[in-house]
């Protein structure tokens, strides 16, 4: 099975069309599939403007989506 991050991105819509294999979508918030073969992270929060225009809050939100979240799945993943 093939777990993917992100169902609502455009990127994991057309990539379940591809691919032929049992796929899972997740939230990386709530469950993290452990028993999956792979995993394609595909969450992500762009704002359009360069980092020494963000706020703190704006810089917070992105790197706890774009990151956190994505290093928090992999340590459950490996841990499991």
């Amino acid at each position: 099975m093939i777990a993917i991050s992100g169902a609502g991105s455009t990127i994991a819509q057309r990539l379940m069309i591809l691919i032929d294999k049992p796929h899972f979508c997740f939230d990386m918030e709530d469950n993290v599939p452990l028993g999956a073969d792979r995993f394609v992270f595909t969450a992500g929060l762009l704002h359009g403007e360069k980092i020494h225009h963000m706020t703190d809050e704006v810089i917070a939100d992105t790197f706890r989506v774009n990151c956190w979240r994505v290093m928090e799945a992999c340590c459950k993943i490996l841990e499991a």
